[in-house]
């Protein structure tokens, strides 16, 4: 399998999982709390790929790569908790083409700071995949009686997710450009070890801080133990993909997280997709395969 397919492959697989933690973990927002339920996640995730790394070992951080870390850690934790104050606050049918943009920032620094340079047809691909996403997510999640089909802005509801939302797409999309960068000077599990140990340790302070360190429901213990499992392995699989293939490339296909979360609403909730969603599905699967043909 070539480095591509194989790169493109496990962004997918990041996307998959990062789609169904999130589709689980919306839910206990609303009963537990919004960082609560993402301390439960981080916790959970970093006993996963402990669990999978230690064993292998672990590489140690030199003092010029420890920066680095930090803020590559940091800006995923509090992207990660603008992400869950959304989920919580605001509509999932405009929160999630939001946070999906995430991918615009590593894409573009990936082209002017590191000078990838995928082929043509890859650049269509790239174009296809984002739109398809955005499209994708219109139409979907939670329907409100009081949300105006003329105007779904003025809905209040609507209005509380969108600034948390904008700001998930900016710390984790930088976030993910921080991986890149540590995963060129460390090998990529221990990167996905030390952002999430980091990471953990940042959330913890905060809720201690806060008094808000509090045990979980029982209702939501196995669900948070499912969420953090296929975040923790969503963390590690766009870890493997940077080191297969181009940034610029790996970042838009692991957005395509509205794939995955329409897949479970219409299996789970049977919703069908109407004719927008169908043409974002034919969009991103097409840009996926555009950005897979070398």
């Amino acid at each position: 399998m070539s480095g591509l397919l194989l790169g493109i492959l496990l962004g997918l697989a990041a996307s998959a999982c990062w789609g169904v933690a999130d589709f689980l973990a919306r839910g206990v927002t609303r009963t537990y709390g919004d960082l609560e339920t993402l301390f439960g996640v981080l916790v959970v995730g970093l006993i996963g790929v402990a669990l999978y790394t230690i064993p292998s070992g672990v590489h140690a951080v030199h003092a010029p790569d420890r920066l680095l870390l930090l803020v590559t850690a940091l800006l995923a934790m509090f992207g990660y908790a603008a992400l869950y104050r959304a989920l919580k606050v605001g509509v999932l049918s405009v929160v999630s083409p939001i946070a999906a943009a995430n991918a615009i920032i590593p894409v573009v620094l990936a082209l002017i700071v590191l000078g990838e340079r995928p082929l043509p047809w890859q650049y269509g691909g790239i174009s296809c995949v984002m739109g398809g996403v955005m499209l994708l997510s219109l139409g979907k999640g939670v329907h409100l009686p009081d949300l105006s089909p003329a105007n779904p802005l003025a809905n209040p509801r609507v209005q509380r997710g969108i600034a948390p939302a904008l700001l998930c797409a900016v710390l984790f999309g930088m976030s993910l450009f921080g991986m890149k960068l540590s995963v060129d000077r460390l090998d990529p599990d221990s990167v996905a070890l030390w952002v999430r140990v980091l990471g953990v340790m940042a959330l913890l302070v905060w809720l201690l801080a806060a008094q808000r360190l509090t045990l979980p429901p029982r209702g939501c213990r196995m669900t948070l133990l499912a969420a953090g499992a296929l975040d923790a392995a969503a963390f590690v699989f766009f870890c493997q993909a940077l080191t297969h293939t181009f940034l610029s490339l790996v970042a838009p296909v692991s957005s395509t997280i509205p794939l995955f979360t329409v897949a479970l609403a219409r299996v789970f909730l049977r919703e069908r997709l109407g004719p927008v969603q169908q043409m974002g599905l034919a969009l991103t699967v097409g840009g996926i395969a555009l950005v897979a043909i070398v």
